[in-house]
């Protein structure tokens, strides 16, 4: 029985175009493509327990996947802005300030959940901190396949790496 969190919501490029496309994640699927035209395509539910975490990509149904900060960008680069325009003026005691807040942003923001895959990022779901960080090994097999460097370093039979839950 899945549980989707009802302020959870998916974003992700289309498999076609690479246009943006967003829903909620309590939809039934993701909606067609504006761009291009392409059908929507069913989202899979069953990949959420019933504590409303994630057991794999709602888009594509993978389940190799990372986690990462859902920092916004804007504030961040306001803050160091602000601090380094205000620097001359207070002894530059206000870059420390607009580190420490920045810092502190940091650690206040939620996780999201990316599929390496599809680049689908889910969003609202309940413990994001199962997934391991990015990995870029990982990133380069599913982007490049037999090409990437890593499979090409591993020994014959060898599996390449995996980024799955961490639970």
């Amino acid at each position: 029985m899945s549980a989707v969190p009802p302020r959870a919501w998916l974003e992700g490029p289309c498999p076609r175009c690479q246009a943006g496309w967003r829903c909620p994640a309590g939809d039934a699927q993701r909606p067609a493509c504006r761009a291009c035209g392409a059908p929507a395509s069913a989202l899979a539910h069953a990949l959420v327990d019933a504590g409303g975490a994630l057991r794999g990509c709602l888009h594509c149904g993978h389940d190799q996947m990372y986690a990462a900060r859902d920092f916004p960008r804007r504030l961040g680069l306001a803050v160091v802005i602000a601090a380094a325009a205000l620097a001359p003026f207070t002894y530059y005691i206000s870059l420390a300030a607009g580190a420490l807040v920045d810092a502190g942003l940091v650690f206040l923001v939620r996780k999201r959940v990316h599929c390496y895959r599809c680049g689908a990022v889910h969003h609202g779901f309940a413990r994001p901190q199962v997934w391991a960080p990015f990995r870029l090994e990982v990133a380069d097999v599913h982007r490049f396949g037999s090409k990437a460097s890593v499979v090409a370093a591993l020994r014959p039979g060898a599996e390449p790496p995996a980024a799955r839950r961490q639970d």
